[in-house]
């Protein structure tokens, strides 16, 4: 990295800018480089974006002049930018690394050469009960493992993290206005907000660094129903498409259950992340019941390691009533006493819960604390399959792997869900959410039922279902659907519910169309071994026959260049992991590549591609100099004088234990001091020091909004210079 190091890193700065669309979340990205050395440069830059982002897009500004990015198969614009490199031209080439990390290499940087890379990505908005979470990656953290040899890294692409990376980040998210009591906070970066006719804008203060995900909550602002359908017309496919939303709401648990908790001890949780997992994990059994059995982990590379109650407490887990405070009291005080070090090893973590059956009771769930900062998502995820528990997987830190951690859940064999909370967040949110799905009824069985007949492909349903989380599910149609479509469950140990999703009016609509051909690049990722193609038995127009069994061909393309759906699956199609078998792709096959061809679909099999020409004299001669863009080190601030929960006599005498066990909610409130007061002995540093409250705004349209106006700020607002915070509470009257 010595090598490295000697030339200024030309990436200078890094800018977001995002709009909330209805249903869909669209953003911008936007790279600024400058060749500050005396060297001509090959920059390489790996950065993460969301895994459930699809990249439409892709430009280009070198010196002044825009150049559009095309879509090409990957070995094809692979070849192309070697041979421009080698012509002396400056080729760029923007291709996905692995799930989640993308790389952009520049070649043929002259000294003084100023460039803009420009990506657009959409994705649907990420929502759980009647709020919506934007989370937009910024910096990749080191992982433990070697991602060469787990294939998510090539040779010349590297992630390594450097104090000298300089380079500075600006965000800006537009929020359209909403109902009355509708709000919206960035818990992660200290904001400001302005209004305009169209909405409200956050943008983060001057100055901001690319070390912590941009976490952006919106509370209030989606439907109240509990499910919604859209139907759309894809013209690239000729069919019909459609989106199903349901938020199901799942009852209680009146059975005994067992909980086991893995929690992460490996040297990447130290700090912050820490801090929130003990917080999260600590308040969601002090509300989970006292019924709950109980075997706590903590792992790392070194291997798994039970924490279990002895001295007072005697041998194993209290019970009893007030036995969830005498619990959390056990392990607010050793988990005070864990200094986390080493590898993760979260594969082996997992696994080591694979053999556990249901009892007579509730079936057992897993809960998993973790950054999921590991390279291996596969053996992850196969690990996770051989579970016969609930998984639900908590992704604590300022920039973990959430999305891997939503895959590693969905294997799970017996279904799950993720969430996620970050580090300046209040952890009693993502907490009661936990104990919420801790406590629901699990459910065994999920259907989907799309009334206008079977789809050609559907998604995969889930193995289970959340109380609360939205659950996404995607169709393809020959002709428009026109029923309604259900969702029907079953519950462990009898009975189930439904929900019922009435179709809105079908319309073109390219941006879910592009939505609905990455949801099955997705689900063929997770199917590999799936057959590619299923047809109707019988002749075809060659005289041949197609094979219900076999690989078979794809279906043959219309004049257009679209597959001909009407020769693809059969009426009722089995049933596969990766969504009914009807269209059903394999991930490594051709057809998988031309549908993300058709739909400007960045994926392992694409690449977007470019060039500029250079006149004769301004060619580059010879090799440039390789350039690994440096990751900013990440954020992981600790709280100035111990962790979480310090032990303190005046609070935590005998008084205060009887308290805990007759009084639940004053214990509770107890509980919530003291975090609140741990908090407040973070770092003296402004994004930490300010009040979360005081950066939530009101989304609900001013009466009295002035027109828009960049030189004016509204009457009352705080000035967006860097020394000042928008301050007050969540009230435009004090913003």
């Amino acid at each position: 990295m010595s090598d490295m190091n000697r030339l200024p890193v030309s990436l200078k700065r890094i800018s977001h800018e995002g709009e909330v669309d209805g249903l869909l979340y669209r953003s911008v990205m936007r790279q600024s480089y400058r060749n500050d050395s005396g060297e001509c440069l090959e920059t390489v830059y790996s950065f993460p974006v969301s895994r459930e982002a699809a990249t439409v897009s892709f430009r280009l500004t070198l010196n002044g002049k825009a150049m559009e990015g095309e879509l090409l198969a990957r070995e094809t614009a692979e070849e192309f930018y070697e041979d421009a490199l080698l012509d002396g031209d400056s080729p760029a080439i923007l291709s996905e690394s692995s799930s989640g990390i993308l790389t952009l290499s520049i070649g043929n940087l002259a000294p003084g050469d100023v460039a803009e890379a420009e990506l657009q990505l959409l994705e649907l908005l990420s929502r759980d009960g009647g709020s919506a979470r934007i989370v937009v990656p910024t910096v990749l953290a080191p992982r433990s493992g070697d991602m060469y040899r787990e294939g998510e890294l090539r040779p010349h692409e590297s992630i390594w993290n450097s104090p000298s990376a300089g380079y500075e980040l600006s965000a800006s998210v537009s929020i359209p206005w909403q109902g009355r009591g509708a709000r919206v906070s960035c818990p992660s970066h200290v904001t400001s907000a302005e209004a305009t006719p169209e909405g409200l804008v956050l943008r983060t203060r001057p100055g901001a660094l690319p070390d912590r995900d941009l976490v952006v909550l919106m509370e209030g602002t989606q439907p109240t129903e509990a499910a919604a359908s859209y139907g759309f017309y894809d013209r690239r496919e000729g069919a019909w498409g459609a989106l199903a939303l349901f938020r199901p709401e799942i009852p209680a648990d009146r059975r005994d259950g067992h909980v086991n908790v893995l929690f992460d001890a490996s040297s990447t949780m130290d700090g912050a992340a820490w801090r929130q997992a003990c917080g999260i994990l600590l308040d969601a059994l002090a509300a989970a019941g006292d019924r709950t059995d109980l075997t706590f982990c903590v792992f790392n590379g070194a291997g798994l390691a039970e924490l279990k109650p002895d001295g007072p407490l005697g041998p194993g887990w209290p019970d009893g009533p007030g036995a969830r405070w005498e619990t959390v009291r056990f392990l607010r005080r050793n988990l005070d006493l864990v200094t986390p070090s080493g590898e993760k090893g979260l594969a082996r973590a997992i696994a080591a819960f694979a053999g556990e059956r249901s009892g007579p009771g509730s079936p057992p769930s897993l809960v998993l604390l973790t950054d999921c900062l590991e390279a291996g998502l596969r053996g992850m995820t196969d690990a996770a399959r051989e579970l016969a528990t609930r998984l639900f997987a908590v992704s604590v830190g300022h920039c973990p792997l959430s999305g891997h951690l939503r895959i590693i859940a969905a294997a799970a064999g017996g279904g799950g869900a993720a969430l996620h909370a970050a580090p300046t967040e209040e952890s009693g949110v993502t907490a009661a959410r936990l104990a919420l799905c801790l406590s629901a009824t699990p459910v065994v069985s999920v259907e989907a039922d799309w009334g206008s007949g079977p789809p050609v492909w559907s998604s995969p349903a889930p193995r289970t279902l959340a109380p609360g989380i939205s659950c996404p599910v995607w169709a393809l149609f020959r002709e428009p659907p026109s029923g309604p479509t259900r969702l029907t469950w079953s519950y462990a140990g009898g009975g189930g519910d439904r929900l019922v999703a009435s179709p809105t009016d079908s319309s073109a609509d390219d941006d879910l169309s592009r939505l609905l051909a990455a949801a099955r690049l997705r689900a063929a990722a997770l199917n590999e071994g799936a057959r590619p193609w299923v047809h109707e038995s019988g002749p075809d127009q060659d005289g041949g026959a197609d094979s219900l069994t076999g690989g078979g061909r794809p279906p043959r393309a219309s004049a257009e260049g679209q597959p001909d759906l009407q020769r693809a699956a059969p009426g009722a199609a089995d049933s596969v992991e990766g969504g009914s078998a009807g269209l059903a792709l394999a991930a490594d096959s051709e057809e998988a590549k031309e549908l993300a061809l058709r739909h400007g679909l960045l994926t392992d099999r694409t690449a977007w591609y470019l060039v500029c020409r250079r006149y004769p004299d301004q060619k580059a001669r010879g090799m440039p100099t390789l350039q690994q863009i440096p990751q900013t080190t990440p954020e992981t601030r600790v709280p100035a004088e111990g962790r979480l929960y310090p032990e303190e006599p005046s609070e935590y005498g005998p008084a205060a234990a009887a308290e805990l066990s007759w009084d639940p909610k004053k214990a509770m409130r107890r509980l919530r001091h003291l975090d609140a007061k741990a908090s407040r002995k973070l770092s003296s540093q402004d994004e930490y020091e300010t009040d979360p409250q005081r950066r939530r705004y009101s989304l609900e349209r001013p009466p009295d909004l002035p027109p828009q106006n960049k030189q004016e700020a509204p009457p009352g607002k705080a000035s967006k210079d860097a020394g000042e915070d928008p301050g007050g509470d969540a009230d435009w009257d004090h913003i």
